[in-house]
């Protein structure tokens, strides 16, 4: 089945891009703004557990307020805890990085939107990783292209496979990560729903979008 006629893609391109000091506060401000009203199931796929840490801190009150379910991984428990907890709830939200971007399966109205902060690069410091880009650097070749991109895309198939997994599944996949629109490369990642997705250029567009 086509998979793009059951996913839509947006990209919020407002935020400073993610090496920008004050991207982690952007996020957190808008996933306050967007989640916690939130009719759906949400999943945010984050890239790093420092991350998660502060937008869990920064969201769990506002859940609180609505008495409403959020779970965050290395928090509320392991893995298959947190996805049972969260298959039985409407309105829930689960936080996770890590094992979650490919080893959970979310059917139906289990999860109807993905939210994808930072695009998940791997860690130039990760010693695999490191060694990989200095052997493509002693044979002249880009390691940024022919590594890093690579890798990120793997990942990224992986992340967006949790939001459609059958024919009877249908959701909103939502990017934090100008880069998709502001960087040439972002194409290499956009041509994996055909370059077919929508911007918002403000908060006040993307809660339009998400009919908030």
């Amino acid at each position: 089945f086509d998979v793009n006629a059951k996913r839509r893609i947006i990209i919020a391109d407002f935020l400073p891009k993610p090496n920008d000091p004050n991207f982690q506060a952007a996020v957190e401000n808008v996933l306050s703004e967007i989640l916690p009203g939130n009719k759906k199931n949400a999943l945010v796929l984050f890239t790093s557990i420092l991350s998660i840490t502060k937008s869990h801190q920064a969201l769990a009150p506002l859940f609180a307020k609505m008495n409403k379910l959020l779970l965050c991984q290395q928090i509320d428990g392991g893995m298959d805890s947190l996805v049972e907890m969260f298959r039985k709830k409407r309105e829930a939200c689960l936080l996770g990085c890590q094992v979650f971007w490919e080893g959970i399966d979310l059917p139906e109205s289990a999860l109807e939107l993905l939210v994808i902060p930072k695009l998940p690069f791997p860690n130039p410091s990760n010693p695999l990783i490191a060694g990989l880009a200095d052997k493509l650097k002693e044979k002249n070749e880009n390691a940024f292209k022919s590594l890093y991109i690579p890798e990120a895309l793997l990942e990224l198939r992986q992340g967006l496979g949790r939001l459609i997994r059958s024919e009877s599944d249908s959701g909103t996949a939502l990017f934090l990560d100008n880069r998709l629109v502001r960087e040439p490369y972002g194409k290499s990642f956009t041509r994996l729903w055909g370059f077919k997705h929508e911007v918002a250029h403000s908060e006040e567009e993307l809660r339009k979008l998400l009919g908030l």
